[in-house]
């Protein structure tokens, strides 16, 4: 039975049986020396390039520790602030400025509302192209704004600056709506209603009350409280009272998001509103003298004027003129370039402030004082006579009279009332045996009177005048003075100007008895509840000369409205005394036209001094402006 021995082991042959490769021990030693070696091999090169990327990454570890160490430690200040930057704005908040008041409490002006637009460069985008966008989103709203300013005003504004950016002012209240809307999505982008001045009187008041502007970038560096959104005063009573005036600014500490959408308030300080002024200025006075000195430069098509009206009680400037004029709403609501132009080109100067900045030649309106230097000096009494036949010789030089022929036997008061030419040589600069003052107590006598000199008017840029004095006479580069320069100095010309303020003073000086006060345009500063704070009361500068020679001399000067060079005043409803004037100037024939007065004679209580320069005689075209303005406030003043 086959079967059984199906499974049973059956010998291999040669072929099939498996080969077995025999080593011997060396053999075996070597391979095995192998095989370790390159294990230890692989296990070294390992731990190398754990070393090395330990290091590495410890470097780099290292590294990132100083720099969060530098930032947080160095310049985390920095950082902090920046991002409180990002996250809180400080918000000046402007007061209201003070009002300025005539001395009957009339107000010159009011505070109106100023929508204004600006940006903060710090707030801005910081890309280019999206402040690009932003200036055309703005154009598409407000098609008035400058294409190329915004752009730069925008665009090129540096990251780092905090202070606004005006982009347009004085925008009306339909496009302010439009625009509140369309940039509460413009971060950086602000419109904010600040108050701007309207000047009742327009071109009436403007040099005496002045006008609003921009800080300069040197005021700005400067003045460290004002930005560029704030308004100073550029002339007037609104420059020389300015901090008064301004008050002090409140601040608001805004917490606002990245669109600029105001989401706290976290601190403020509520502005303290500047305070008010009543001035000594009669606002009804100022219109009429400007009207009428207005009317008169234009009709003469003559270069400008100046008049000035002032209480000889007290020192109070009543009015200050000065013509040609300007409108100072120009600045404050915006004028146009041609404007401007008009102003800053015109050869007669709208901006010149005459009664306080010009000097002029006195001409004849000196003669009052040399008067009243030779009667008190003793060179002359009231009876002491001059014949005048028509003017002195003196060698080969004639210093003629203005009337041909002379005056004839003359006193002083004849020779203020005719305005003697030939009584005021002698008197001053003496003749043939008679002794006159002489040049040095002329200049003394001038002096004492407040010429040659500032008599602090409290606004700014007031002129002294000039007088050749001593010190002056001495220079190497002076002239050498002749006698004849002396006689040209006793009847107001040659080497002397004077400011019409200075002339209203003395005059207001010889009608009160002898006592020079300081003019005063501000008489009270009022809390903005219409509270007094302070009286600023009149300040006597000097007593000038016994009033028992200036009696004569007024006696003089009433005797030239009802007798001689004055007479145009005669018509008025009270007594006027009065002095004209006509000063050659330049080495032409040209003259300017002088009058001053004061009125009523008896009992003063106001001056007013008159120039027209280039305008010919003062009889002539002096005379009638302040008649007008004589004739005004003597029918209008109020009730004692």
């Amino acid at each position: 039975m086959k079967d059984r021995h199906l499974f049973a082991p059956v010998p291999l042959s040669a072929e099939d049986r498996p080969i077995v490769l025999k080593r011997d021990r060396r053999a075996v030693e070597i391979e095995d020396h192998f095989s370790v070696g390159e294990t230890t091999g692989r296990l070294t090169n390992s731990f190398l390039d754990t070393m090395v990327i330990g290091i590495v990454m410890a470097a780099i570890f290292a590294i990132m520790m100083l720099r969060i160490a530098y930032l947080q430690v160095t310049q985390g200040d920095a950082y902090r602030q920046a991002s409180e930057r990002n996250r809180v704005n400080l918000e000046t908040i402007y007061p209201t400025r003070g009002i300025i008041f005539d001395r009957h409490r009339t107000p010159f002006l009011a505070n109106v509302p100023n929508f204004t637009l600006f940006a903060t460069p710090a707030d801005l985008p910081r890309s280019p192209p999206q402040r690009q966008e932003m200036v055309d989103n703005l154009l598409t709203v407000y098609p008035k704004l400058n294409r190329q300013e915004t752009t730069v005003k925008i665009v090129s504004a540096s990251y780092a600056s905090l202070g606004p950016v005006i982009l347009a002012e004085h925008i009306e209240h339909i496009d302010a709506i439009r625009l509140s809307t369309a940039i509460a999505r413009m971060p950086g982008i602000t419109l904010r209603s600040v108050s701007a001045r309207s000047y009742t009187d327009g071109e009436a008041s403007a040099h005496v009350i002045g006008y609003l502007g921009k800080p300069t970038a040197e005021e700005l560096a400067e003045k460290t409280y004002l930005t560029s959104l704030a308004e100073v005063g550029r002339m007037g009573v609104e420059l020389a009272y300015d901090k008064i005036l301004r008050g002090v600014d409140g601040v608001r500490e805004v917490e606002r998001d990245s669109l600029n959408k105001e989401l706290a308030v976290i601190a403020s300080r509520s502005p303290t509103p500047g305070k008010n002024l009543v001035l000594s200025i009669d606002r009804g006075l100022q219109t009429v003298l400007n009207n009428a000195l207005k009317s008169t430069v234009n009709e003469l098509g003559v270069p400008g004027g100046a008049a000035v009206a002032l209480d000889p009680r007290s020192g109070e400037v009543l009015a200050l003129v000065s013509q040609p004029s300007f409108d100072p709403n120009l600045f404050t609501s915006g004028g146009s370039a041609e404007d401007f132009k008009e102003i800053f080109e015109n050869p007669r100067h709208p901006l010149f402030f005459r009664p306080i900045s010009g000097s002029y030649p006195s001409g004849s309106t000196i003669k009052p004082l040399v008067a009243a230097a030779a009667l008190a000096d003793g060179i002359i009494t009231e009876k002491t006579t001059v014949q005048s036949t028509g003017g002195l010789k003196v060698g080969p030089n004639f210093f003629p009279d203005w009337k041909a022929g002379g005056h004839g036997l003359t006193d002083v008061r004849k020779a203020l009332a005719e305005s003697v030419n030939t009584f005021f040589y002698t008197i001053g600069g003496g003749f043939e045996s008679f002794g006159g003052l002489g040049l040095n107590r002329l200049v003394d006598y001038f002096q004492f009177f407040g010429l040659g000199q500032k008599l602090g008017v409290d606004l700014p840029n007031e002129a002294s005048g000039f007088l050749p004095t001593a010190e002056w006479r001495n220079r190497p580069s002076s002239p050498r003075w002749y006698l004849g320069d002396t006689y040209h100095l006793a009847i107001g010309q040659g080497f002397i100007s004077v400011t019409p303020l200075q002339v209203a003073s003395y005059t207001a000086a010889i009608a009160n008895g002898g006592t020079l006060y300081q003019p005063r345009v501000v008489k009270q500063i009022l809390s903005p509840d219409g509270s007094i704070v302070q009286d600023l009361p009149s300040v006597k500068l000097k007593s000038t000369i016994n009033d028992r020679y200036l009696k004569v001399v007024r006696s003089g000067m009433r005797e030239a409205v009802t007798t001689g060079s004055a007479r145009g005043l005669g018509s008025l409803p009270v007594p006027v005394a009065a002095k004209t004037g006509t000063a050659q100037f330049g080495e032409g024939d040209g003259t300017h036209a002088w009058l001053t007065s004061f009125a009523p004679f008896d009992r003063p209580e106001i001056v007013i001094t008159v120039v027209i320069e280039q305008g010919g005689e003062g009889s002539v075209e002096a005379l009638p402006v302040a008649r007008q303005g004589l004739d005004w406030y003597f029918r209008h003043r109020p009730a004692p």
